[in-house]
């Protein structure tokens, strides 16, 4: 079944709704907030968005981490987040940052979100293509700065999702050729 046989639009825009918004972002709180047993991020790919990424539509429903995770009873105690970052292509060759950039991004919203600072949670990565990249950076970052050690030693495990370039992507030329 097509988005449009299941009555839903799928993405085209490329506006901030439709791709999420940017930096860290909570999605999920548990009940007390005080209670969370882990701290899930969502990171999307190249070209992707915090939301986007994990949408089959524009549709709130299809927003799996925020309107399904959210509600399932055995992840009730999981407080759940999407980092998003500037990862569309055109954006990217008026960008300075790169992969290096958006970790240390990433890492400094971790240890500024009171939520996170103050708990000793679990911290798990869901990542996507190029989230992978941004995600495994910033754990080495977090690993090598010793104001980051007890960070970097609550990461509990980093998943990724479809073409991770772990090794870089003969794409990449191709890319910094385009106009």
């Amino acid at each position: 079944m097509n988005a449009d046989e299941a009555g839903a639009q799928p993405y085209f825009s490329s506006d901030d709704e439709t791709h999420g918004v940017l930096g860290l972002t909570t999605l999920h709180e548990p009940s007390p907030p005080d209670s969370a047993g882990a701290d899930i991020i969502f990171i999307h790919e190249l070209g992707g968005g915090s939301r986007k990424t994990w949408s089959y539509s524009v549709d709130q429903y299809h927003y799996w981490p925020q309107a399904w995770l959210a509600n399932d009873p055995d992840l009730a105690d999981m407080r759940i987040h999407s980092f998003g970052y500037k990862s569309d292509w055109v954006d990217r060759q008026q960008s300075i940052l790169n992969i290096r950039g958006f970790a240390e991004s990433l890492i400094g919203q971790l240890k500024n979100n009171p939520r996170i600072r103050r708990r000793n949670t679990r911290i798990i990565f869901v990542c996507h293509s190029m989230g992978g990249c941004v995600a495994k950076k910033a754990y080495i970052i977090a690993r090598q700065d010793p104001t980051c050690k007890d960070l970097a030693n609550r990461v509990h495990s980093i998943f990724f999702f479809l073409g991770t370039p772990h090794r870089g992507s003969d794409l990449a030329a191709i890319l910094k050729a385009l106009p």
